[in-house]
């Protein structure tokens, strides 16, 4: 064998046996602090480890490169600062979100409740962090456990007042926050407003799908959407909003297009005058079916129903009441609420008409009433909110809709009508 030979081979051996020497020391220096100082090591890989067997490669390079004479000092920090974290438990768990978390630089104020820190939550802190708390004197804890106590305070008694506060405030110092209750306060009523309102318009839109399955029980209803528009509560005032409302229509008629509307259409629009002189009428089992809807769309909650009392045909209020007389009778025998649409625009007080739903009937609608009337039923009970559903025996439709109507007519062959 030639002398190179041999020292290439003489030298791997020897660098394979360094190798497997550090390997074993750095291996064995790791088994050494993690017996010593185990919460320090899982708290430097920021890792929670049960055996020494769990620590990766990786890790163990970590470990070793953390300076030796830290390790002591880490435990020293602990001990030292172990009366802070009991006396200010607040104070310190606060002041690691602030600056140790996710939110670091970015938390003005806790956004919720801050929670005692722990003795978990003390073994968790690096040596870096507890170096830096350190440094803050026991006045600066003190008082930073009273300002988290008292904000505490104010979280549990306004929670959507201090939100909201918050959320118009981003930058305000713990201390203006805490100094400005009675604002806070007054953003609790309008925090409670803003939910109120969010949980109207989910609920409207989840009423208006159930609606719609159960009132279309006759042969020829027909489905309107109309847009409600309102007042909605904003953080800073108010703002116009909209929300879809179904109607659901019996039957439709039209001055347009007469020649082009088939018999039963023509028939219902001569028949108006007669239903005005009340000559004409509704059997009963018509508002039987309506009553029955009504019930099974309620769910057991407080229902209101609203008769409409106006039209554009200024039919007098006897004709209203003439073709309501039925149904009034079944709304009382079935404990049900109602009153006239003018009743409710017109009273002062209105709470006797607090209800989960408005049902808003109305025998004849013509154009742009039944938006008209919406908006005076909300009007009148947007204290309360109400999800509202319409229901037209008979609806006015426009030029454009009477064409849709001719065409379904004479596509379903469509000519019995209920009266």
């Amino acid at each position: 064998m030639e002398l190179s030979t041999l020292v290439i081979i003489i030298c791997m051996a020897v660098a394979i046996g360094l190798c497997i020497f550090f390997y074993i020391r750095k291996d064995l220096r790791v088994k050494i602090l993690f017996k010593k100082y185990p919460e320090e090591v899982a708290a430097l890989i920021n890792k929670p480890i049960s055996s020494v067997d769990k620590i990766t490669d990786e890790d163990k390079e970590v470990i070793c490169a953390f300076p030796s004479e830290k390790w002591s000092e880490w435990v020293q920090l602990k001990q030292q600062f172990t009366d802070i974290f009991k006396k200010y438990p607040y104070a310190t768990h606060f002041y690691f979100l602030q600056n140790f978390s996710n939110n670091a630089g970015r938390l003005k104020h806790p956004k919720t409740i801050v929670s005692p820190s722990t003795g978990y939550f003390v073994k968790k802190l690096s040596y870096d962090q507890l170096e830096i708390m350190s440094k803050e004197t026991t006045k600066f804890w003190a008082a930073l456990n009273t300002e988290i106590l008292s904000i505490n305070g104010l979280i549990a008694t306004y929670p959507a007042g201090y939100a909201a506060y918050c959320e118009a405030n981003p930058t305000v110092s713990r201390k203006v926050l805490i100094d400005d209750k009675t604002t806070i306060e007054e953003f609790q009523n309008i925090g409670a407003q803003l939910e109120q309102y969010k949980d109207f318009e989910a609920r409207q839109v989840e009423f208006s799908k159930r609606y719609v399955q159960e009132t279309t029980t006759l042969k020829s209803t027909i489905i309107v959407t109309h847009m409600l528009t309102y007042q909605k509560r904003t953080i800073n005032g108010t703002e116009i909003a909209e929300i879809p409302f179904n109607r659901i229509v019996l039957n439709e008629y039209s001055n347009y297009q007469l020649d082009e509307q088939p018999p039963a259409m023509k028939e219902l629009n001569a028949h108006l005058e007669e239903f005005k002189a009340r000559t004409r009428y509704y059997k009963t089992f018509v508002y039987d079916r309506i009553v029955e809807a009504i019930k099974n769309v309620s769910l057991s909650r407080k229902v209101l129903v609203v008769l409409v009392n106006q039209s554009g045909l200024n039919w007098p209020q006897s004709t209203y009441m003439y073709h309501y007389k039925y149904l009034e009778e079944t709304l009382t025998k079935e404990e049900i609420a109602y009153c006239y649409l003018s009743e409710l625009r017109d009273a002062e007080s209105k709470e006797r008409y607090q209800c989960d739903i408005a049902f808003v009937m109305d025998f004849v609608s013509t154009l742009n009433y039944p938006v008209q009337n919406i908006d005076v039923v909300y009007q009148a009970l947007k204290t309360y909110l109400p999800v509202v559903g319409y229901y037209s025996l008979i609806s006015e439709c426009t030029n454009l809709k009477a064409g849709a109507i001719i065409a379904k007519y004479q596509k379903d062959n469509f000519s019995d009508l209920p009266f």
